[in-house]
């Protein structure tokens, strides 16, 4: 009865500490990509190079999110978007050139009511 109890409890607990770690690591994305985009506007005074991104290999290690990337306004600006799949699948995220971070979508049970601008929601509020 005793292991049932604490297995009744560890087991929820246990997979909202990998959830959250998967999301860590799509915002860890996304921070990188934003760093990286940063670096090469330095040198070249664009976020963009020939049609796109000047960066273009995102990389999400743990395979949860799908990152992608828009230049506007002559590549003086942009927009990262990580958008979760496989079991981070609801979730999605931006950061801009401004630095503002926002959750754009979260799945149900998540978040009640509007969604802040200004930060990324990684854990059940």
């Amino acid at each position: 009865t005793i292991i049932g109890i604490l297995a009744a409890i560890a087991i929820p607990a246990w997979g909202s500490y990998t959830q959250r770690a998967r999301l860590a690591a799509g915002v860890a994305v996304l921070k990188e990509t934003k760093l990286r985009l940063e670096q090469f506007y330095a040198g070249n005074r664009s976020y963009a190079a020939g049609t796109g991104c000047a960066v273009a290999d995102f990389h999400d290690p743990e395979g949860q999110f799908n990152v992608s990337c828009a230049t506007a306004a002559a590549g003086q600006q942009f927009t990262l978007t990580a958008t979760g799949v496989n079991s981070s699948a609801g979730f999605v995220y931006t950061i801009n050139d401004a630095g503002i971070e926002a959750t754009a979508a979260v799945p149900a049970g998540w978040y009640s009511g509007a969604l802040p601008v200004n930060r990324f929601i990684v854990r059940k509020e």
